[in-house]
């Protein structure tokens, strides 16, 4: 049986220009607090940890790699265990992972460590051919333990990437259940990533859905823009079938997503909004989502 089609949200039912302007004029700029900004716990600890590899990079004099690569094979040979000090070789030259590829290598870092801790002295000739290419002898001619605070520094500005969106996620899950309770329903009527059912074997795992007697009533997705990106152009594709699918089974898909990239697209969040209405920046969704659900009959 085909579902209504899912209405328009109260407070949506504005021009798109309108929208657009409550939207910038309320975007939430960005939702890393400063004290969580750079990990410095994580990064101090991650210095200690490579505090005897450190130790054995200081003893080397740079030219050495040049000059005198056996002389660092042996030193390599000769530890108890290597990995520590490879790890941090290709740590402080900004790489992360057991495998480190180039268009000339594919090395393997717990392989490599193994087959130097056995012996293989060629093994380590190459790694230190590797490191040379790579330039770490202009790392080794400073401070090592500075040159890594400022690698740890950076890595951990690039796992900020990913952090921004879960964190509003979290930020987003928080609203969420106030409005649910706001609505009258239970907490427990609102689930994370939940898999919704679109027939013919399809579904559709959604941010958080809101259930009524065992059943989704409300979709929701949820994401957030420290920079431009492809959403806006993906929803005008995607969202126009998704929600043909939801409305048969009397589902209503909302959308909150926000930050400072918005500044970027903004016709592409209009052209958004007018595939898909029920589109929310945080700052709305806290003023106006309780309110229009009451409205459409969602909740008691």
């Amino acid at each position: 049986m085909k579902g209504k089609q899912m209405p328009i949200l109260p407070s949506r039912k504005i021009a798109p220009e309108e929208f657009l302007k409550d939207f910038l004029a309320t975007i939430r700029p960005g939702v890393i607090r400063r004290k969580e900004f750079i990990p410095w716990q994580d990064v101090f600890s991650r210095i200690r940890f490579y505090q005897s590899a450190i130790e054995f990079f200081e003893s080397i004099e740079p030219q050495e790699f040049q000059s005198n690569p056996r002389k660092i094979a042996d030193m390599l040979l000769s530890a108890d265990d290597p990995y520590e000090f490879i790890m941090l070789g290709f740590e402080i030259l900004g790489h992360t992972g057991n495998t480190f590829t180039t268009f000339e290598d594919r090395v393997e870092i717990s392989q490599i460590s193994q087959e130097i801790k056995e012996g293989n002295e060629q093994a380590a000739l190459y790694l230190i051919d590797v490191w040379k290419e790579l330039g770490l002898p202009n790392i080794l001619n400073g401070d090592v333990s500075s040159a890594l605070l400022g690698v740890e520094i950076g890595l951990a500005c690039n796992k900020r990437k990913n952090l921004g969106g879960r964190l509003f996620g979290v930020l987003v899950g928080e609203l969420l259940k106030d409005i649910v309770k706001q609505i009258g329903l239970p907490e427990s009527s609102l689930k994370t990533e939940l898999s919704i059912p679109l027939g013919r074997g399809g579904q559709k795992k959604v941010d958080f859905a809101v259930e009524i007697n065992g059943a989704p009533k409300l979709a929701i997705e949820v994401n957030f823009y420290t920079t431009s990106g492809s959403k806006p152009t993906e929803i005008k594709r995607a969202y126009a079938n998704l929600n043909r699918n939801l409305d048969k089974r009397n589902i209503i898909l909302i959308w909150i997503t926000d930050g400072v990239g918005y500044y970027k697209m903004q016709k592409s969040l209009m052209d958004a909004f007018r595939v898909h209405p029920n589109t929310y920046n945080y700052n709305m969704a806290q003023r106006y989502l309780a309110d229009d659900l009451k409205a459409v009959g969602v909740g008691r």
